[in-house]
């Protein structure tokens, strides 16, 4: 099955998620942004970034999770004052378990792990952990809102998530200086 087949059939099941957590604030706009607020070493942020990659790989006809800036994303919501705290302990506890399971099954980083062994790390967290298959389907939900997002607010650029999807925005789109947040 090719990607866009997939997504056209997990669509559906996106919006009944989206149903129901409307309630649960997803993403707004940093009130005040300070560089290394958002509670990730770099080694951690290496590691979020490798799990974005190997959830959502590049593809030679497809965007991946390093196009659509999906770990930048994920900074601005750490990053964000609207954001709520146990959500963000919740997202960093979620990398520092990859670590710990990467480092417990091959006494090695996540991001030191070859494609394989990565994937049995993911698979063990989603099997044996309940809050890891928790934070995996978070970080597949945060992905595809880098990808599906105006590139206005961070993700997404050059509208490249768009451009795979064949997506027509609807008009007028925001201008930066009239996004939703800011009104």
């Amino acid at each position: 099955m090719d990607r866009r087949h997939f997504l056209k059939i997990t669509s559906a099941g996106a919006a009944a998620t989206a149903a129901t957590t409307a309630s649960m604030p997803l993403f707004s706009a940093p009130k005040q942004q300070t560089a290394g607020d958002d509670g990730l070493s770099d080694r951690q942020w290496q590691t979020l970034d490798a799990v974005l990659d190997h959830l959502f790989p590049s593809e030679t006809e497809a965007p991946g999770a390093r196009e659509v800036m999906a770990v930048y994303w994920l900074q601005r919501v750490l990053r964000d004052d609207e954001t709520d705290e146990v959500h963000k302990q919740f997202l960093r506890a979620g990398v520092a378990q990859v670590d710990e399971t990467a480092s417990e099954l091959y006494q090695k980083s996540f991001a030191g792990l070859q494609h394989e062994q990565r994937e049995a790390v993911l698979r063990h967290m989603e099997k044996n952990q309940q809050q890891g298959r928790a934070w995996l389907q978070e970080m597949i939900r945060y992905i595809f809102e880098a990808l599906l997002s105006d590139p206005v607010y961070g993700g997404n650029p050059q509208a490249v998530g768009w451009k795979w999807l064949q997506h027509t925005p609807g008009f007028p789109r925001p201008p930066k200086e009239k996004r939703y947040f800011l009104l």
